[in-house]
């Protein structure tokens, strides 16, 4: 080997070991950077004449992209049941359980309860005022789980324009990228920090809706969700959400009063399925509905017993009972909507004010029978805890129907814990073994001691060289 042939395969070298060196102190700076991913030098052998050496052909990015594709999947199935478990948390809270004094089967036994004590007692005033009392905290419990119900879809729908939002600008800057990456492929330059950046945009767009990745040519990518919607493929579709301002529970996706996500101008919920933004859609159209479904039947069985003429024989086959609609009597046929228009007859409670005496002679009577008369209290006991006529009230009293709501709303909570957690699980471990093919410092500190031995002996030949040539020059 010639002087210059040794001289040129150590500066190579040096060239070699400075990269590998970058390498590495960058691999250990962005151990826990979302989205990068372990370099390693591509070599080659170069060999101009008599000489020879190595120098870099290029970086690689080590991905599994298997690991990568299913945790993806794991996280927006995750993103999808945390946002489930998050909403029918916020609903249990409202529906309380039997324990807490504020829950809606505590109101009902308090509304029970007081009418027991003014039938022992229907001379004192107190009492009777209990019962007036009790009823307005019953219907104000239910009212105002109707209202939180309609906020939580408000909420959910402002949840939905802002990840129609996300994705869409994710989708964008992954096609910017895409062009970004192809103009580098072709000029030979490295792409590793911009193949960096997409993979985090992909993993915040599978998050909202999962997808998979396909290749193409130069190192491009096409996104296809996993309901079979092409995202993105040379160009990103366009997706639009209109938000509504004010949702009250008539309105719905099938009256055309909600707004549905678009996709090129067409609705595309059922090809976005499984992510964030699918829990979202779910939540305001399904789950609140639900919910206001069954709070609806409970008020309307609750009017139903107490506007029924057997009852208080003062009031007429069109008047309201003690529970009306708003000031009206309750109609079966406007059933949508009732627990947050549910109110206190104004005849017994107006802007504050109890007027008891009703509840001696009846709503409707424009006199003050005795009182010691219990016998309207003693038909509104037996009204509580007759068995309902409604198809849905399953035969129960009123307290029955209440726990009954509150059990089932607590079950569905149960249910999607228990579906969390084992997404949690799933998503973690995933996520463990993609780590467990990135960046592993330890290794990374062993190859930074092999890159200083290489260093060390490069330099030491270039020396070595130096020293001959002084050598023959003063010859």
């Amino acid at each position: 080997m010639s002087i210059s042939s040794a001289l040129s395969n150590a500066l190579g070298g040096l060239a070699v070991s400075s990269k590998r060196a970058e390498l590495v102190s960058a691999n250990v700076a962005n151990v826990s950077t979302d989205g990068y991913a372990r370099r390693e030098l591509s070599l080659e052998a170069t060999s101009y004449s008599t000489q020879g050496g190595v120098r870099v052909s290029g970086v690689t990015r080590h991905v599994n992209e298997q690991t990568l594709s299913e945790r993806r999947l794991a996280g927006a199935a995750q993103a999808h049941s945390s946002a489930l478990l998050t909403h029918q948390s916020r609903m249990e809270t409202l529906a309380g359980d039997p324990t807490d004094a504020s829950s809606l089967s505590a109101r009902l036994a308090d509304f029970e309860a007081s009418i027991d004590a003014a039938i022992s007692r229907p001379d004192l005033l107190n009492r009777l005022e209990d019962v007036a009392y009790s009823a307005a905290q019953v219907v104000s419990k239910i009212s105002g789980m109707s209202q939180s119900a309609q906020d939580a879809r408000q909420d959910a729908d402002t949840q939905v324009a802002g990840l129609v939002e996300s994705l869409e600008n994710n989708l964008k800057n992954v096609e910017q990228l895409n062009r970004l990456i192809i103009a580098a492929e072709v000029n030979n330059r490295d792409a590793s920090s911009l193949f960096d950046q997409r993979q985090k945009l992909v993993d915040d767009i599978s998050e909202i809706v999962p997808v998979h990745q396909m290749k193409r040519d130069f190192g491009e990518i096409a996104l296809v969700s996993v309901g079979g919607a092409v995202l993105l493929d040379g160009s990103a579709v366009d997706l639009s959400f209109s938000g509504t301002p004010t949702i009250v529970p008539h309105m719905t996706v099938e009256n055309g009063l909600l707004s549905q996500v678009l996709m090129n101008d067409r609705p595309a919920a059922a090809t976005l399925s499984g992510g964030a933004l699918e829990a979202q859609l779910t939540i305001r159209d399904e789950l609140t509905v639900d919910f206001q479904e069954q709070l609806d039947v409970i008020a309307l069985d609750l009017s139903l017993r107490f506007q029924n003429p057997d009852l208080d024989q003062s009031i007429g086959p069109d008047d309201p009972g003690i529970f009306t609609d708003s000031g009206a009597r309750v109609d079966e046929n406007a059933l949508v909507g009732l627990s947050g228009r549910l109110a206190i007859n104004d005849l017994l409670s107006h802007e504050g004010a109890f007027d008891v005496s009703r509840l001696h002679s009846g709503l409707g009577a424009g006199f003050n029978s005795d009182v010691g008369d219990n016998s309207l209290l003693s038909k509104m006991k037996e009204a509580l805890n007759e068995a309902s006529t409604l198809p849905s009230g399953l035969g129960q009293s009123l307290f029955e129907m209440g726990s009954a709501f509150e059990t089932h709303v607590a079950s569905d909570r149960l249910r999607l814990e228990e579906s969390h957690s084992f997404q949690s699980a799933r998503f973690a471990q995933l996520k463990e073994n993609e780590l467990a093919d990135g960046v592993d410092t330890d290794v990374e500190m062993q190859n930074l001691l092999l890159i200083e031995q290489s260093f060390a002996a490069n330099a030491r030949v270039i020396q070595t060289i130096d020293d001959l040539m002084n050598t023959l020059l003063r010859m």
